[in-house]
């Protein structure tokens, strides 16, 4: 949820302006809320600010662009003579697991905006592992600062790389060679990414969460295919500027992505992922084969198998541009195709799968086995029908949002793949399906550009201004 205000307001306005009784912020002036600022080059500083300190009187003291803000309370217990226990002093044996003890919250009516969950380890001094992932987050541009509260989890699993935290810069125009090169680091691994992007015209793009990291995920992968061969799918070819450790640099991308966004790359070839993660291939090599040559050349070979043809023309050029070392015959054909899929997709990027296994195998396999691997090309696959039933709304719809709803579904039914990639991207920030649900919500902005998407929430604002579906279509 976002809000834009015209001037700095206390956070005491703040609460008074999204609905908070007064009684709940009496409550929590009274639980002593501590606010941690955290400027750009992401240093924590811990600094309890009053509740009618303004937003301007942060950005005069800081002297910043952008303020994070984290906001906690002090777990405290009455004790058997009736004395106040403070618990954010580290005395283990008087800790006590606030989800299981401490009941004001529920009291409170905002636990839906504000949750305590495990992501970061920011605020550690106070709650150890209960911590804020993000509740709270100022931008300031012109004097106009943006708000914007996250809803966050409690996950008993944490991410691998929920230790620290690292802000990296990626530019846009360069994704391929930013993100190996942060990733040439192997630490990396343990360490959650604040990603900031720059755009083509130099401006950093706004937006923070998972969302932003989705994003520069799937362009990595879309300008990491003319490092590539092949048609849907694809083989990353060998090249005399990349060495073993800039391919082991990709191998962390892709199991770092895999690791804390679910983001799988499925434009590369079954077989050769099997053969990366273990070593060997159990399903059908030769079916990965036929989604790595051309349409054209696929179109023959499937043809040729069943009925092999009397005019073998076009079946020898292709088989010749694959340097096959025997002419091809009804008795033999199958065996081939499969001697040359073989040399294609695995034999060809054996360096490469040499420096990706060491990377990938120790990790991922504690996730996949090797039917899941190839089952991930079918699940995370976008589809009209898959897309369409990820679409939820959060309240009871009138008829006009009903209408609009619907737009929304045919406009999606009217997509080609590749224009449904796109639109999934739009919405989420991942071209493939990662997410479970797609919300709708709607507003009255009329004028070009209407839509919204906020791909941290994966929702999508849509006005109801709309006069028809051909109006909502362009």
């Amino acid at each position: 949820m976002e809000a834009t205000n015209s001037k700095a307001k206390s956070l005491t306005e703040v609460l008074v302006d999204r609905g908070v009784p007064d009684e709940t912020i009496e409550e929590l002036k009274k639980e002593k809320v501590g606010v941690f600022v955290l400027v750009p080059v992401f240093i924590p500083v811990k600094q309890e600010v009053g509740s009618d300190e303004t937003v301007a009187d942060l950005y005069n003291t800081f002297k910043t662009p952008l303020l994070r803000l984290y906001l906690a309370t002090k777990w405290k217990v009455e004790s058997t003579e009736h004395e106040i226990v403070d618990l954010s002093s580290g005395d283990s044996e008087s800790f006590i697991d606030p989800f299981e003890s401490f009941e004001s919250f529920d009291d409170l009516n905002v636990a839906s905006e504000i949750e305590i969950g495990t992501s970061a380890s920011i605020i550690h001094e106070a709650c150890e592992d209960y911590t804020l992932n993000e509740p709270l987050v100022v931008q300031g541009d012109s004097g106009t600062p943006t708000i914007q509260f996250n809803t966050v989890q409690r996950d008993s699993d944490p991410p691998l790389n929920s230790t620290l935290r690292e802000q990296v810069i990626i530019r846009r125009s360069n994704v391929v060679e930013d993100f190996i090169q942060i990733c040439l680091d192997p630490n990396i691994m343990s360490k959650a990414l604040d990603v900031r992007m720059i755009h083509m015209n130099g401006d950093v793009e706004v937006g923070e969460g998972d969302g932003v990291f989705r994003d520069p995920l799937t362009e990595f992968w879309w300008a990491f295919s003319r490092y590539t061969n092949g048609n849907v799918y694809k083989i990353p070819i060998i090249r005399h500027d990349f060495g073993k450790e800039k391919w082991e640099a990709i191998a962390r991308i892709l199991l770092k992505g895999f690791k804390d966004t679910g983001y799988f790359p499925i434009m590369m070839a079954p077989a050769f992922m099997e053969e990366c993660i273990f070593g060997i291939q159990s399903g059908d090599i030769l079916e990965s084969f036929m989604h790595y040559v051309s349409d054209f050349e696929r179109d023959v070979l499937q043809k040729a198998l069943p009925d092999f043809p009397e005019d073998t023309d076009e079946l020898l050029n292709i088989m010749d541009g694959y340097e096959c070392q025997q002419i091809p015959k009804p008795e033999n054909l199958v065996r081939l195709l499969q001697e040359i899929a073989h040399k294609e997709l695995i034999q060809k990027p054996m360096f490469i799968v040499d420096c990706w296994r060491p990377v990938i195998t120790p990790i991922i396999c504690h996730d996949l086995d090797q039917k899941r691997v190839w089952s991930l090309y079918t699940d995370l696959a976008p589809t009209v029908k898959k897309v369409t039933g990820l679409i939820k709304t959060h309240t009871e719809l009138s008829g006009t949002e009903k209408v609009m709803l619907g737009y929304v579904k045919k406009y999606i039914r009217s997509l080609s793949v590749q224009d449904l990639q796109l639109f999934l991207r739009f919405c989420t920030g991942s071209d493939i399906l990662i997410c479970p649900s797609l919300y709708i919500t709607f507003n009255q902005q009329d004028g070009f550009g209407r839509s919204v998407a906020h791909t941290c929430t994966t929702t999508v604002e849509t006005p109801t201004t709309y006069e028809s579906f051909a109006e909502f279509k362009k």
